[in-house]
């Protein structure tokens, strides 16, 4: 990671008009231990109108199961970080995870699609901000969705491909990434 702080270029809740919250998020502890990746899926996005589109649908689609947006920011082709749950709620994405991760989504499909360098670099920015201001252990570890193995496992084929093959190789080059399966058993 980066060893300057650079400013991060967040779109807050209300300047991509989040809906309010539909129930109560649990608040995590101040030091995340995880940054766990995924992709959104979808339509990726390049400007501003588009991405803040990109994430009210998203959130639309969430908040009846799980009351709000699942993930903590979500990343945009404009390279702008934008604010879902923010670094004080737990992200609604692994139940055993939540609470002491990080979740963050790059917007869009990534299977084909590659990142532009404004995203990976907003990426890199958020969790050396992060870091920096102790939202995020200095010991962190990084793991994509797909390393995640729930027993039973309910959404197999699209779980395999999240944050996408483009995505899951930048984060096998990075300092903080563990290359290891996480099985999750529930009832």
């Amino acid at each position: 990671m980066m060893d300057t702080i650079t400013p991060l270029r967040i779109i807050y809740r209300e300047m991509w008009f989040a809906s309010p919250i539909r129930e109560p998020s649990h608040f995590k502890p101040k030091l995340c231990t995880y940054v766990i990746v995924h992709e959104s899926g979808g339509p990726n996005c390049g400007n501003f109108a588009d991405c803040c589109k990109c994430v009210k649908d998203l959130q639309q689609k969430d908040i009846t199961s799980k009351g709000d947006i699942r993930y903590n920011f979500l990343i945009g082709g404009d390279g702008a970080i934008y604010e879902g749950r923010g670094w004080y709620k737990s992200s609604i994405s692994i139940p055993e995870y939540d609470a002491i991760s990080v979740s963050v989504a790059f917007i869009g499909s990534y299977t084909n699609q590659f990142l532009t360098t404004v995203e990976w670099a907003a990426f890199k920015d958020l969790i050396n901000f992060g870091v920096a201001y102790k939202f995020i252990s200095k010991d962190y570890q990084i793991l994509g969705h797909q390393q995640f193995r729930i027993i039973p496992e309910v959404y197999p084929i699209y779980h395999a491909q999240c944050p996408g093959r483009h995505v899951y190789e930048l984060l096998g080059a990075l300092s903080h990434w563990n290359n290891r399966t996480v099985t999750i058993y529930r009832n």
